[in-house]
């Protein structure tokens, strides 16, 4: 994958953690924030090929966000993890999944 992943998520802390996590799995090109505007502002730097947002925010949040950054950011991969299956360490696979997925695209 030639473009970072941006993972967002409800609390800077679990996310710092999944960073590293994925890392141990040598899943490097990896970034986080729970800050909606620091992801705007990634999204439009041109670094970021996908996102990946968790299921801690609450959906009516996370929902109408993703749409807006797909509007936004075209050529910008958004994928929401789709339920709370396994707390915060479902994210694990998930990024994976996004991080295969767009290594293939």
């Amino acid at each position: 994958m030639t473009g970072r992943i941006l993972i967002v998520g409800r609390l800077q802390e679990r996310i710092d953690t999944l960073i590293g996590q994925l890392a141990e799995r040598g899943i490097t090109n990896v970034e986080g924030t729970s800050d909606f505007e620091r992801v705007q502002q990634r999204v439009q730097s041109g670094e970021i090929a996908a996102v990946a947002i968790g299921a801690g925010i609450d959906d009516e949040v996370r929902l109408p966000f993703a749409e807006r950054l797909r509007e936004a950011a075209p050529g910008v991969e958004v994928h929401v993890k789709p339920d709370r299956t396994g707390g915060p360490g479902g994210m694990i696979p998930f990024v994976l999944g996004v991080a295969g997925k767009t290594a293939r695209e």
